[in-house]
């Protein structure tokens, strides 16, 4: 029974190795296959590959192609727009500097028209303010001509004045001296001091207002050559009375014999002598101060306005 059975599981192993040795054969006839027909399939996969691939590359090839010379394309035309941009913006730049050029000769054209016109309204203008300013300093050397008229003139008239009282003292000295009904004369000692001392006074004021005229018309260089002149020859006859001999020894010898009480023969002839002499002295100086007093009106007419020379006239009259 043992035998048996260990011959039965003898048998199944044995059938069994049979069998997987089969199978195995089987497995490996098997996978070959399988090999075998993956390979093939690895293979035309491969070759379908590789001409996909070959394909690939020759169309990629071609695109490459194709793209340098669409590239090249591109870049020729964009040479060409390049070109003809950078030709048309060389003549759109001659254009521009020929129209800049245009304009500033336009501008420097209207600058210098501009100028012109300018020029000529300061040329104007300059006239107008320079005939303003001469009119003015006309103007002003008229006024000042006429104010240092008016001074010389008021100056002069100092002069005149001591002349003027002179007169009046002989006027009273004659009076006195040589009464009007030929009689005698009535000596009253001191009466005529008072004349005899302006007479004086008038002589030395005389020295001293021509210095002072003198004086003033040297500080000024405003004064008429004309007026001057009409000055000059009416001071010099002034000149001629005030310092003369006759009035100097009137006034030197009268009021010694008019301060007597009790004149003598003598006195009383020396008194009539100068009482004489005052005559003709008194009537030179009234034709004299006739002579100033109208020679001093034609100055204030000559030399001063009208307004200025009837006022002056007026003060004096």
């Amino acid at each position: 029974m043992m035998k048996w059975k260990y011959k039965e599981h003898s048998s199944r192993i044995k059938n069994m190795r049979t069998e997987t040795e089969e199978k195995r054969k089987q497995a490996e006839q098997d996978h070959r296959f399988k090999l075998s027909r993956m390979e093939e399939e690895h293979k035309k996969q491969t070759t379908q590959a590789e001409k996909v691939l070959a394909e690939a590359k020759e169309e990629g090839r071609q695109k490459v192609v194709e793209a340098e010379k669409e590239k090249d394309g591109i870049i020729q035309k964009r040479n060409e727009e390049l070109q003809t941009f950078l030709e048309a913006s060389e003549k759109l730049e001659d254009s521009h500097q020929e129209n800049v050029r245009k304009i500033r000769t336009r501008n420097s054209a209207f600058r210098l028209e501009n100028m012109k016109i300018r020029k000529n309204q300061l040329e104007i203008e300059n006239k107008v303010k320079m005939d303003k300013m001469n009119e003015n300093y006309k103007d002003l050397m008229r006024e000042l001509t006429n104010q240092n008229a008016k001074n010389v003139i008021q100056e002069f008239q100092r002069i005149i004045e001591t002349v003027i009282t002179v007169s009046i003292s002989l006027g009273s000295i004659r009076c006195d001296c040589l009464p009007a009904h030929g009689g005698a004369p009535t000596i009253i000692p001191g009466k005529l001091d008072v004349d005899f001392s302006n007479i004086q006074s008038a002589m030395n004021s005389f020295r001293n207002e021509k210095r002072l005229f003198s004086q003033y018309v040297i500080n000024t260089n405003r004064t008429e050559r004309k007026l001057l002149e009409a000055c000059a020859e009416l001071i010099r006859d002034m000149d001629a009375l005030m310092t003369s001999q006759d009035l100097s020894e009137m006034c030197s010898q009268l009021p010694l014999r008019l301060s007597k009480e009790s004149p003598n023969t003598e006195d009383l002839r020396i008194i009539e002598f100068y009482g004489e002499r005052s005559i003709t002295l008194h009537q030179l100086f009234s034709e004299l101060c006739v002579k100033l007093d109208d020679s001093t009106r034609n100055m204030q007419i000559e030399h001063l306005p009208s307004a200025e020379g009837r006022s002056l006239q007026a003060i004096n009259q």
